[in-house]
Order: C-alpha cells, then structure tokens, then sequence
C-alpha cells in the first residue's frame, strides 16, 4: 500500500538505493552509537522513530546520507483506488484456510530447503509471516496458531492502513462487483 500511496498520492521519504559499505559500517555499530548519531544529526526523525529497532535506525542514518531519489512524475490520469473490505469473520476464517493451503502444497518443505541450502535464519526474506516459526518445527499446533495469530495481525494493520489511505473507495467482498461498476461509469465520488 505504501508504494500505491507513493506512485499516486506522492512521497518524499523515499532514498535512493542503500550503500552496501555504509550499510555493512552501520550494521557492525553497538545500537546505542547509532542513536547517539541520529539524535545529533536529525533530532525530530530521532524523536519519531522506534528507537528499539535497529534496522529503522540503521535505515534513517542510510537516508540522511544519500541524496533524495528523483520524483516520478506521472501523466495526468482519473485514479480510482480500491481496497477490498472482508467482515472480520470472514477474514480470520480466510487466513486460516490459506495458512493450510500453503502447509498442504508444501510450505513447510520450501522452509526445511531454504534452511538446508544455506540461507541463513537472520535473512531478510525468512522474516515474512511464518517462515522463522517453520523453521525448525514440524507441524506442532502451537507453531500453526502463531502463525494464524500473526498473519490475522497483519491482516488487522492492512484494514488499519486502508483507513487512513487517501481517496479509497471500500469494496464489500460480499457486493464488490456492484461497487466497482459504479466507479467505472463514474457515478460514484
């Protein structure tokens, strides 16, 4: 969603890609060295930022030095966004299917082969929803209902994000069709 937000709406927190030697210098620093430079270099993001998690520190420091990214300037076009709207119900009963979907086609494997092929744990691709619980478990039911309980937290920031999100139209998934029909012909908004 926030790409969306930045293509249409427009951002100016974006950077241009990371420095892979200043990256590497800022992941070797103690924590508390970091704070100590973000607060002296930019005391309102450091007063803005979670203090206790190191790679938003790490990226705000990566931010103050490199230059802005360049802005897209898109041509002039009618946007019509919309954000499909599920009871919540209906989504926890949706994540929990698909949480097994992914068990039943092999999930669990894809887990136990990235592991065994050598990608580390600390992975930046093994912190999506599920992968560091698969890890090294097997179907433990303890294990599944982590994994339910934070996909539904997910869920449950998206519809939080969707509320603040500028100009978007809600589609009840149970009359989306209907919805999207009146913004095609421009009866709605």
């Amino acid at each position: 969603m926030l790409y969306l937000r930045a293509l249409i709406e427009g951002y100016d927190g974006m950077a241009g890609a990371p420095d892979p030697e200043l990256r590497e210098s800022l992941r070797s620093r103690p924590l508390d060295d970091l704070l100590r430079e973000l607060e002296s270099r930019a005391p309102a993001l450091y007063e803005q930022i979670d203090r206790r998690n190191p790679v938003r520190v790490r990226r705000a420091l990566e931010k103050l030095s490199l230059p802005p990214a360049p802005l897209l300037s898109l041509p002039d076009f009618r946007v019509a966004k919309f954000g499909l709207d599920w009871p919540v119900e209906s989504l926890r009963d949706r994540v929990t299917r698909r949480i097994d979907a992914m068990l039943a086609s092999g999930w669990h494997d894809e887990v136990r082969h990235l592991r065994d092929s050598g990608v580390p744990y600390e992975a930046p691709a093994m912190a999506a929803l599920g992968y560091r619980l698969l890890w090294n478990s097997t179907h433990e039911a303890q294990v599944l209902e982590e994994i339910r309980v934070q996909t539904t937290r997910y869920a449950k920031r998206q519809r939080t994000w969707m509320r603040s999100e500028p100009n978007l139209a809600k589609i009840s998934a149970e009359d989306g069709r209907r919805t999207v029909m009146h913004w095609i012909r421009g009866t709605h908004g």
